[in-house]
């Protein structure tokens, strides 16, 4: 899957500026192109199978960089934790932040009915007591 050098600049800008046109004029010599032309050119390279493949590398590599994982806001946390030059409630929140979420702290709360009884739901027209369901 080789693409030439202005291929290669077409899925970049493409995936820069989000325009097709735009990314063309930027790749190739389109200044005596209409409009018109430069959107067919730009969409033609768009149904182009090693394009578009391309296209989705370079979105998955952006998507990857762009959005940390758990592991990656856990060690970012834990720097935050360990920071004794960071203020005492960043270090605090950081702790708390990593505390819940490797499952530290469990919320439960209990949900009664009317003077404790059980909790009766009403789905359209129709009322079911979770107890006959084994809740």
């Amino acid at each position: 899957m080789k693409l030439t050098a202005k291929q290669e600049t077409f899925c970049l800008e493409y995936v820069k500026t989000g325009n097709a046109s735009e990314a063309y004029r930027r790749a190739y010599d389109a200044d005596r192109m209409k409009p018109e032309a430069i959107h067919v050119a730009a969409c033609r390279l768009l149904e182009k199978a090693k394009i578009a493949l391309r296209l989705e590398e370079l979105r998955q590599a952006i998507a990857e960089d762009a959005i940390a994982d758990a592991k990656a806001r856990q060690r970012w946390w834990t720097k935050i934790m360990y920071d004794e030059t960071a203020e005492m409630k960043d270090r605090l929140k950081a702790s708390e932040l990593l505390a819940k979420v490797q499952g530290d702290f469990i919320e439960r709360r209990e949900i009664s009915g009317q003077a404790g009884g059980h909790v009766i739901l009403k789905i359209g027209d129709k009322e079911i007591d979770p107890s006959e369901l084994g809740w």
